[in-house]
């Protein structure tokens, strides 16, 4: 036996609104991009419209696309000006560079090894961690 919870349809308005509402998007949006009118839409988040499945699933699309496209990527993530520390330096440099840049962390890099890495760049051209090269050094 499925154990599946059903929500009245208020409820579910309810959250389709609140989720509307967190990503900060108007209702005259949704209700373009859903197919339906602004009024209808308010009608549903307030509970006085009962509308079809289909129209239901058409909003509750709508806000899982909008939640998509304006969700954070790894590249907006990424820092632009990256500090960090070489196995030679001490920890009175490591504390220096973490006040003078304000960063919690620094990552340590081997000095025999800066060849060996270069950096990956995200899409808008910001740096992110080092990467290690697929190619081996014959020596």
């Amino acid at each position: 036996m499925c154990n599946m919870e059903l929500l009245e349809y208020e409820s579910l308005m309810r959250k389709l609104r609140d989720k509307r509402r967190r990503l900060g998007t108007e209702q005259r949006e949704v209700a373009q991009r859903a197919g339906v009118s602004p009024a209808q839409l308010s009608r549903m988040e307030r509970g006085k419209a009962d509308a079809k499945y289909a129209t239901v699933f058409r909003v509750w699309q709508t806000l899982r696309e909008l939640e998509t496209e304006r969700a954070e990527t790894a590249a907006d993530l990424c820092a632009e000006d990256i500090c960090w520390v070489t196995t030679g330096e001490t920890g009175r440099d490591a504390r220096r560079k973490l006040l003078t840049h304000d960063d919690s962390q620094l990552p340590v890099r081997d000095q025999a090894d800066d060849a060996g890495q270069r950096w990956a760049a995200s899409p808008n051209g910001t740096s992110c961690r080092p990467r290690r090269s697929t190619r081996r050094s014959v020596t």
